[in-house]
């Protein structure tokens, strides 16, 4: 699974595992065999598609710490090899990127909840690991970042273009 806060670089992050053809990759979706409204459906709800599949099944539940902590979802899924990705991103660079992209108003409310939030959803974190530390690996979006710039710089020096660039990296 594919963990984190929204806007911390989740998607990205999933996109670039999802193209390992080994994969069966299920994004959050409001309905799905797999989602219920951006929630993972219950455990016995989706089994029958978890082991219909004989690849590992990669998951994205953004949203599922807004109600439930990460220890639960490896109680939940016990008879499962349960492995989570968290994404970790600086809080106020994830305010910032919410209020650019419009989902948040910065104001000193919006600011003070959404501090409350992220607390709260990386606390969780923080128990599932004291819990469970070989289940979860923890990602720091700025350590992607330099990998992204990096494959970018070395791509743009054996290309012609930064056209031929973004292609090849949309290939990888």
């Amino acid at each position: 699974m594919v963990m984190g806060v929204q806007r911390s670089g989740t998607t990205a992050l999933f996109q670039s595992l999802s193209r390992d053809l080994n994969l069966i990759s299920f994004n959050e979706s409001q309905n799905s065999e797999i989602f219920n409204n951006f929630l993972l459906s219950p455990e016995p709800k989706i089994r029958p598609t978890l082991i219909s599949v004989a690849d590992p099944v990669l998951l994205k539940p953004i949203s599922e710490t807004k109600k439930r902590t990460v220890t639960d979802l490896f109680k939940e899924f016990k008879d499962y090899d349960l492995q989570i990705v968290w994404i970790y991103r600086d809080p106020a660079n994830v305010f910032y990127f919410m209020t650019q992209m419009g989902c948040q108003r910065p104001n000193r409310v919006t600011a003070k909840f959404f501090a409350h939030d992220w607390n709260r959803r990386n606390r969780f974190l923080l128990e599932g690991l004291s819990e469970y530390p070989f289940g979860i690996m923890v990602v720091r979006y700025e350590d992607l970042e330099v990998l992204y710039r990096y494959q970018r710089h070395i791509l743009e020096e054996h290309t012609d273009s930064a056209h031929q660039t973004d292609e090849l990296i949309k290939e990888a």
